[in-house]
């Protein structure tokens, strides 16, 4: 008989899905910085180790470049861009 007991600690497989929003936020300084709800949560599950896929939508523009270095910097995936 096998035994279908929950565990008992959390168990991680795979990396982590979130789908959300990314945006700048634009500073009177003229500083710009990454934000968004669930890239927030998406950034910092990388910096834990956790390699999320972020799946988002940006534009082919410089704004959008931005982002996608910065991703790239951090080590994030960007293939759910």
């Amino acid at each position: 008989m096998t035994s279908h007991a929950p565990k008992t600690s959390l168990e991680f497989r795979g990396s982590p899905l979130i789908i959300g929003e990314v945006l700048l936020d634009h500073f009177p300084d003229g500083r710009s910085i990454l934000g968004g709800a669930p890239f927030n949560v998406a950034w910092n599950l990388q910096g834990l180790g956790r390699k999320p896929t972020f799946v988002s939508s940006v534009g082919d523009d410089p704004e959008g470049q931005q982002i996608r270095e910065r991703m790239a910097q951090w080590g994030m995936k960007l293939d759910g861009l």
